[in-house]
């Protein structure tokens, strides 16, 4: 019998196994740690055979997050998990909040400027430098014994965590980057976003994958264009061509939903035919700044003078960055085009 129970964050009616009982998780809404209540055979057996939903109110934080409360938590007030101010009294936290709110920039200069200077912010740089370090000690430690082979997926995931809470917060118009996530348990805080993030980059890429093997093989031959004294394979071009332009919308729904139910194809593709020339306009961004990201390691790698240890650090370090950035920028269309984007079930 499943367990269901609020989140205590933000009142997202959530569903968790008998056996999860006590055990702490994290809401898909909030993205929030919570705890799955314990539930005694007694308990049960005093609960009613059909208990109505407990009534929410919905307040409006001053920092424009809308809240599901329920009338214990309207009556005593709860912490904003967007901006950390109390609510519904507007008092304002003990604490500074956490996260600085902005009015994000649309025009595409701005849009670029403010992607490039996300990652620069708060204890952004530190999160970066500390992620590559973690993850080129895990490869250096796998190269030299294949039985740590498992640590380099674990530092991605740990990666992977930190690039979806960056969508998220970007989603919710935070001038900050994420803090680094934090790690209670093996498969929740680093195997579960490394599926996260591998799998819709596995499903978009796949047609291209599977073409490639099959040319290979020569199941099928590969159809060339001739261009001057070459040849462009102008399907496996194509087919690598769709897999960028699927992927982003389906990394952000994933990390809306922090499930792989957003790989759903119907929702994807309805979206992206709801904004087809803003959706555009986001990929053309991810391409400029991947190609910022790829003139900055060429121009390191023929600098002369960086030494061997000091290129392996920087090298890494430059494609997190950019991918942080990519990451502010699909935060950012979502926060842009939410009402049009028609994801009701979203939570971020």
């Amino acid at each position: 019998m499943a367990i269901k129970f609020r989140c205590r964050n933000c009142g997202k009616l959530l569903s968790a196994k008998d056996e999860d009982s006590g055990r702490r998780a994290k809401c898909p809404g909030c993205r929030q740690p919570t705890v799955v209540p314990v539930v005694s055979e007694e308990t049960e057996s005093q609960a009613p055979a059909s208990e109505s939903p407990v009534p929410l109110c919905e307040v409006t934080c001053r920092c424009g997050r809308v809240l599901k409360l329920t009338p214990a938590q309207v009556e005593n007030g709860v912490i904003c998990v967007n901006c950390g101010r109390r609510v519904p009294q507007g008092e304002e936290p003990a604490t500074p909040p956490l996260r600085e709110m902005t009015e994000l920039p649309w025009g595409l200069g701005p849009t670029l400027r403010d992607a490039f200077a996300y990652p620069l912010r708060g204890t952004g740089l530190v999160s970066i430098a500390i992620v590559t370090v973690i993850m080129f000690v895990s490869n250096l430690v796998a190269g030299m014994c294949c039985l740590f082979i498992v640590l380099p997926i674990l530092a991605s995931g740990y990666a992977a965590s930190y690039l979806l809470s960056a969508i998220a917060g970007s989603a919710r118009m935070e001038r900050n980057p994420p803090d680094l996530p934090d790690y209670r348990d093996i498969w929740g805080d680093l195997l579960y976003p490394f599926v996260l993030f591998a799998v819709p980059a596995i499903l978009c890429y796949s047609p291209a994958l599977v073409y490639a093997f099959l040319t290979v093989g020569g199941v099928v031959p590969e159809i060339e264009l001739a261009v001057g004294d070459g040849s462009l394979p102008v399907v496996s071009l194509a087919l690598v061509f769709l897999g960028s332009f699927v992927f982003p919308m389906a990394l952000m729904r994933v990390a809306g939903l922090y499930s792989l139910s957003g790989l759903n194809p119907g929702p994807i593709l309805a979206t992206i035919f709801r904004v087809p020339l803003q959706y555009l306009g986001v990929v053309l961004l991810l391409l400029v700044a991947m190609a910022a990201g790829f003139g900055a390691r060429m121009a390191l790698a023929m600098t002369p003078g960086v030494g061997i240890c000091v290129g392996s650090l920087a090298g890494p370090f430059m494609s997190f960055y950019i991918m942080v950035v990519e990451m502010r920028l699909m935060g950012m269309f979502v926060a842009k085009y939410r009402d049009r984007l028609g994801w009701t079930e979203l939570e971020m």
